[in-house]
């Protein structure tokens, strides 16, 4: 079987980046990580990645990849705090989970008309968009329909999310519109879209009141345990 070096590398580097962009332990843990990666493998990556021409070149190269284990921690700190758009990391995140929350609840609860996929592809794109390198032309547009500023995308996706809940359409189409006028971007999220129904579960995120923390996973840990035994 050929070996998935593409796919370690991401494994090995992806603690780090979560410890480097300030991401809490408990979001996405490394062994969840682990088997979406292992999923899709290098080809499903790889696939993914060229629709936005993303490492272009690296399809050849991965057999010329080291092994990601003989790179040390302290060079892997630094490779993420040398990359520039780290320091939106952590706040596309935070926004994400919680424009996310706020959406799923109206449509769960009928109080939203707008098409799904449309609101799903902004999102996805709003998301992604500060990590790509020639994203910059499409972000302008996007801030410009959203009356924000593309030095704090996060910002972005949350007035995106506004627009969803009080069902701003004219905001909403003027945004997937823009996307329309990128060739790369739907088809990035055709391919994304396929591999993300392609999974044989569907994680849902659990919000959790007063804030998750590591004290707070603690409790919740021992009254799972106790559970069991209150019908013994």
């Amino acid at each position: 079987m050929k070996e998935q070096r593409l796919t370690k590398w991401l494994q090995a580097g992806y603690p780090h980046l979560k410890e480097c962009g300030g991401l809490p332990t408990w979001l996405l843990p490394e062994r969840s990580f682990d088997k979406v990666t292992d999923r899709l493998g290098d080809s499903g990556i790889l696939e993914i990645a060229h629709t936005l021409d993303m490492a272009p070149g690296l399809g050849k190269q991965q057999e010329e990849l080291p092994k990601p284990q003989d790179m040390p921690d302290d060079a892997w700190r630094e490779a993420c705090l040398r990359w520039p758009p780290l320091p939106y990391v952590g706040q596309v995140v935070n926004a994400c989970l919680e424009a996310s929350d706020k959406i799923l609840r109206r449509l769960s609860q009928g109080q939203i008309e707008l098409n799904p996929f449309t609101v799903c592809r902004g999102m996805a794109v709003l998301a992604l968009i500060p990590f790509v390198p020639h994203g910059r032309s499409l972000l302008d547009e996007l801030a410009v329909v959203l009356a924000g500023d593309t030095a704090s995308p996060a910002r972005l996706i949350t007035k995106y999310a506004d627009a969803v809940v009080i069902g701003d359409k004219d905001t909403v189409v003027g945004v997937d519109t823009c996307i329309e006028g990128y060739r790369g971007w739907p088809a990035w999220f055709t391919v994304f879209e396929k591999h993300a129904l392609g999974f044989p579960s569907s994680p849902r995120l659990i919000a959790v009141t007063p804030p998750f923390s590591d004290g707070l996973a603690g409790v919740l840990a021992d009254m799972m345990k106790e559970a069991p035994n209150d019908g013994a």
